[in-house]
């Protein structure tokens, strides 16, 4: 069988409009929520280890001068944990993207009625789909 009979221009489909804007919606609500709440993790653990510190300098400075080595010390442990919740916490999540097929499995996860119909309208219709020895009927009915 020669490519030009496998190949067939009538077989290649595209993902539908509509299946395609509510993951699209999907992603931009889950990319809000995953940096709101890295943010909000994100400060509550800055906040917390910057009050640690105030009390250490403090306790200290209640007997004697607080050495300066042990205030850079604290200063640069508090710049890397900034910089690493930053790049964890708010980064990663905002410039993440999940993929048409992950979102299609974690929507059929939270909803099990859908009977894994939509990945399979997603991974049948996207580009470079194996859909050697498939009707293209079948596959617009599954689509529907």
């Amino acid at each position: 069988m020669g490519v030009a009979q496998v190949f067939k221009p009538e077989l290649m489909f595209m993902v539908p409009r509509t299946i395609l804007r509510q993951l699209a919606r999907l992603r931009r609500r889950e990319r809000l929520l995953a940096v709101l709440w890295g943010v909000t993790r994100g400060l509550a653990v800055a906040l917390t280890f910057l009050a640690s510190a105030c009390l250490v300098d403090w306790l200290i400075d209640r007997r004697q001068d607080t050495p300066m080595a042990l205030r850079w010390a604290m200063l640069l442990a508090q710049s890397i944990l900034w910089g690493y919740l930053f790049v964890v916490l708010f980064a990663r999540p905002l410039f993440g993207r999940w993929s048409n097929s992950r979102l299609a499995l974690w929507v059929e996860e939270k909803a099990p009625w859908l009977g894994h119909r939509l990945i399979s309208a997603v991974q049948l219709n996207q580009g470079g789909a194996a859909i050697e020895g498939m009707s293209a009927e079948l596959i617009a009915v599954v689509t529907q």
